[in-house]
Order: C-alpha cells, then structure tokens, then sequence
C-alpha cells in the first residue's frame, strides 16, 4: 500500500476536488463534533477514523451536496437514523452508515477487536467489503481526483472506469480476487 496523508487532508483535497463542479459544497459542510457530542447521539463507540471524519465535519446540510463522486456525507444524526432503521429490519448491525446516494451506501464495519479503523463495506441490493478501511478509501478517491481517473465533463466528474479500478485495486487488498483479478465495478 503507498503511503498516506491523514484522514482530514485527504477530506480537504477532496472537498477541493468537489468544488470544482460545485463550489456550495464547502458551505454546505457543517461544523465537525467532537467525540463527546458523537456520544451524546450514539450509544456505542466508532472506530478513531470515524470519529476523525466526524471532526472534520458533521456532514453536510443538504443531501444534493455530494462529498465526493456522487456520495453524499451523512451527519451523525442522520446516519444514526439510518443504523437503527436498518438494524430493526434485521440488516447487518456491524455496519455504520457514512455517505450516501439514493439507497446505497458506503459504511464502516464497527469491529469490536478494532477500534482504530474498520472496513468499509458498499450496501445496495447486498452487501461487501470494498475497502480496507476509511484511510485507504479516501486516498484512492484522492489520487483518483489527482490522476484525472475522476475528470470533469458537463460540469460533473465522470470516471475512467480501468483507470479508477486499477488506484481502488491498489489502496486496498480486499478488492483483489483469489484468481488474481480485481474488483472492476464502481464501488
């Protein structure tokens, strides 16, 4: 895996990113909380990377605003909301969601022998695995970003999808198959 920067410079570039199609989005994100305030609305803990992102920012204020791609930044409220809708219909109650989009999401796998990281799981009509953990997801968006993988057309950024494929594939093991392939699709 290559080297990284922290969890909130890789946010900064990719709101930067962002907000080349669409400038509200920096105000539309709304004040980070602290873990104490997390406290106050969940009762379990999330792991040091999600509390981390949660710093940064509490989501944004408006579900059109996309953080990055076309995902959507859940406030905690919001994604606490979604958690229990989600495990009262006996979904998977490892999982937290984080961003958004229309029903699908991406969301962290709270794992009670980790609490610095989790893996990050994309959920639509099923579910699994498809990062190692918020790090490496955010990198590979970044250097997706970085790389001109994610370019502007029309106004929106539209992947390259063998380009995204290959930086997803290596920031994160899990994307690797037994055969020696790698996830190709765009989660």
């Amino acid at each position: 895996m290559a080297q990284t920067a922290n969890i909130q410079q890789l946010l900064e570039s990719i709101a930067n990113y962002m907000a080349q199609v669409d400038p509200e989005l920096l105000t539309a994100l709304q004040l980070g909380y602290s873990p104490e305030q997390i406290a106050s609305v969940i009762p379990f803990t999330l792991p040091a990377e999600i509390l981390e992102l949660y710093a940064w920012h509490n989501g944004t204020n408006n579900e059109y605003k996309k953080l990055f791609y076309y995902h959507h930044f859940l406030a905690i409220e919001a994604a606490y909301q979604i958690y229990q809708e989600f495990t009262s219909e006996a979904y998977e109650p490892f999982l937290f969601p984080l961003f958004d989009f229309m029903g699908e999401y991406y969301m962290v796998q709270m794992d009670a022998t980790r609490d610095d990281y989790g893996s990050i799981w994309f959920v639509f009509q099923g579910s699994g695995q498809v990062y190692d953990s918020l790090t490496t997801m955010l990198a590979a968006i970044e250097e997706c970003y970085a790389t001109g993988a994610y370019f502007i057309q029309d106004a929106e950024y539209e992947p390259d999808e063998p380009k995204v494929a290959a930086i997803k594939a290596k920031w994160n093991r899990c994307r690797w198959r037994a055969d020696g392939t790698t996830l190709n699709s765009h989660p």
